[in-house]
């Protein structure tokens, strides 16, 4: 059975993790309107229109604001699932090891993040507002 301090620790980094991802995603978004705020300059510049860096501009630019919103969406898909795989593997060997994981944590005194009570949730397991910090 999990010992109530590393499931605590458990927790915070995954909290942590998910946090991170998220702004590394928003991060990538900002980066990625840059891009297309940038190519909508070039194609409405009338004195590159038609050169030969006009051209490869707008398709070098467009082919990377494609390929990176393409990985954006995929690392969206993916990533979540991977954090939501850990988290239910955790709540689940609570559940079977110990019983109700809101009772787990009153009776260790654990208070979650609200990330992972988010994570929790998504898995099936909601966390009482009295666990969660």
């Amino acid at each position: 059975m999990i010992s109530p301090t590393d499931y605590k620790s458990l927790s915070d980094n995954l909290s942590l993790g998910q946090d991170q991802e998220q702004l590394i995603v928003d991060d990538f978004d900002d980066i990625l309107n840059n891009m297309t705020f940038l190519l909508d300059y070039v194609e409405s510049s009338s004195q590159y229109n038609g050169s030969e860096f006009y051209n490869s501009a707008i398709g070098s630019l467009d082919k990377e604001i494609s390929n990176n919103k393409n990985n954006i969406q995929e690392e969206k898909i993916d990533s979540p699932s991977l954090m939501l795989s850990v988290v239910l593997a955790l709540q689940k060997h609570v559940a079977n090891n110990y019983g109700d994981v809101n009772d787990f944590l009153s009776d260790y005194s654990i208070k979650v993040k609200q990330t992972f009570a988010d994570l929790s949730e998504a898995t099936g397991y909601i966390i009482d507002p009295g666990n969660v910090e």
